[in-house]
């Protein structure tokens, strides 16, 4: 699925931030949670890039 516009959404940026956040702060920063949280990060950031080509 491709945006129609074909750049990056600020809010889209906030959004993936904010549900990083939430899920470090879920279980205090735990070793697994911030895990989960870079992965969600990376894996939005690499989405973002890949429907941008």
């Amino acid at each position: 699925m491709k945006d129609q516009n074909n750049q990056f959404d600020p809010q889209t940026i906030v959004n993936i931030l904010s549900k990083a956040a939430k899920i470090l702060d879920s279980s205090k920063g735990g070793p697994i949670s911030i895990g989960s949280g870079l992965g969600l990060l990376a894996y939005g950031v690499l989405k973002m890039l890949s429907d941008n080509k």
